[in-house]
């Protein structure tokens, strides 16, 4: 019998902490995800087409990314505190309510046109390559999810390739792996979910 009452204890509390977990609602205002050592990812649903993202780091905002339906990237933007911030836009032949709905075994392949500093252009060609939904867990919440990645291909440079998952219940994806810019690779480690007041990025 105290077996029981223990497994119905803990089988509550997970309830309970689940039932506390951010959802879909709370996209719109803020979603965050704060990762082992320390930095902050944000997200906001600006629209049903367009989610915003930001990357922490000590408070500070050291990266901006504007997505289509989650995931495909439209817009970079990276900021230092000594230098001017750079930005890489890319341009489709649609618009973000045109592309496709992430789902499990998914491969979509797009051209792009890259527009960086200065007027610069080059082309590019993403491939985004989605597995088989599984579930993660983040902290004590629960979600299904969706690992993909999405490699670069250029015309003189090797391919670029990061992974990510994407949630569906959320809407939007996030990085867990990506190259370090050395020849190496670094994994981004999500400890913990949570809300975020009103982040208003990207929005006029």
């Amino acid at each position: 019998m105290l077996l029981l009452r223990s497994f119905a204890c803990a089988v509550a509390l997970s309830s309970a902490a689940q039932a506390d977990c951010p959802t879909a609602a709370d996209a719109a205002t803020g979603i965050t995800l704060h990762q082992q050592w320390g930095q902050m990812d944000l997200f906001q649903v600006i629209s049903p087409e367009l989610t915003a993202y930001s990357y922490r780091d000590g408070g500070n905002v050291t990266t901006l990314v504007l997505m289509a339906r989650g995931v495909y990237v439209l817009e970079r933007v990276y900021t230092n505190s000594s230098t001017a911030p750079s930005r890489v836009s890319f341009a489709f032949d649609m618009t973000p309510d045109d592309m496709p709905v992430p789902e499990a075994g998914l491969t979509w392949e797009v051209k792009a046109i890259a527009s960086g500093q200065e007027g610069a252009t080059w082309p590019e060609t993403h491939v985004y390559a989605f597995g088989e939904e599984t579930e993660i867990g983040i902290g004590p919440c629960t979600y299904r999810a969706i690992p993909f990645t999405l490699t670069a291909k250029y015309e003189d440079e090797a391919d670029w390739q990061e992974a990510s998952y994407y949630l569906p219940d959320l809407g939007f994806g996030f990085i867990t792996n990506s190259p370090d810019g050395e020849g190496g690779r670094i994994d981004y480690l999500q400890s913990t979910i949570g809300r975020f007041g009103d982040l208003d990025l990207y929005r006029e």
